[in-house]
């Protein structure tokens, strides 16, 4: 298991907490910061946060990483298998975490 520090991280990154894939705000000595609230959904970003606020997640919590241009990559993908009536996931992210 890798241990995460702010050296991993920039904003515009995502990182994976549990089963949700968080945008980095801010990083910090101890903690990244990201959009604060109670379960929004398996992706919170800036632009679908339901919460003005920030909330703090210490890196032992983190247990994975998407780039920000990785993230435009899968949702892009996401959007074109919508369009095609297809199911989008972020699976192949999550295996690559594993």
């Amino acid at each position: 298991m890798k241990l995460w520090g702010p050296g991993d991280f920039q904003p515009g990154d995502f990182v994976r907490s549990g089963s949700r894939l968080l945008e980095v705000l801010r990083v910090n000595k101890k903690t990244v910061t990201v959009p604060g609230g109670p379960e929004a959904g398996p992706i919170v970003s800036k632009a679908n946060r339901q919460y003005s606020w920030n909330g703090k997640l210490p890196y032992d919590k983190v247990t994975g990483r998407v780039s920000a241009e990785e993230m435009r990559a899968l949702l892009a993908q996401a959007e074109e298998k919508a369009q095609q009536g297809g199911t989008a996931s972020v699976s192949e992210q999550d295996e690559r975490d594993a």
